[in-house]
């Protein structure tokens, strides 16, 4: 498997010990990241990160990754067993290119709908489809 690109996170972020030797960095701001970090041997990330304000660059390796905490006086540089990184996508579906449709059909389908819920109108939609099917030869 070949390894991610490295990602760098700026801003400030906090420090969390979770349980079974597992650190969290979380962003205090926006946009909101956490980064899972396991095997970090002995290094305090309380202490030991710098200024807990500047950029935090994650490289990964085919053999964990190598976290690089850089603030204004200093950069402090450790590697990691794991390290996982969580971005909230809050516009996921706006990146992807999805199907949508045009104006025309859309307004045709505001239609069909309308005349689904009026009474009456789903059996109309109906009867229009088998007299349209009337017309149309089988194969």
């Amino acid at each position: 498997m070949t390894p991610s690109p490295p990602r760098t996170l700026r801003g400030p972020y906090d420090t969390e010990a979770l349980p079974g030797a597992v650190s969290c960095l979380r962003a205090r701001a926006t946009p909101a990241w956490s980064l899972y970090l396991c095997g970090a041997g002995d290094v305090d990330l309380a202490r030991g990160s710098p200024a807990a304000a500047g950029a935090l660059t994650v490289a990964w390796t085919a053999d964990g990754a190598t976290i690089a905490m850089e603030g204004a006086d200093r950069t402090v540089s450790f590697a990691v067993a794991v390290a996982l990184l969580h971005e909230p996508l809050g516009a996921l579906y706006a990146d992807l290119p999805l199907a949508h449709f045009e104006a025309p059909a859309r307004r045709f389908w505001a239609r069909v709908m309308l005349l689904v819920r009026l009474p009456g109108g789903a059996w109309l939609i109906g009867r229009l489809a088998r007299a349209g099917r009337r017309g149309v030869a089988s194969d």
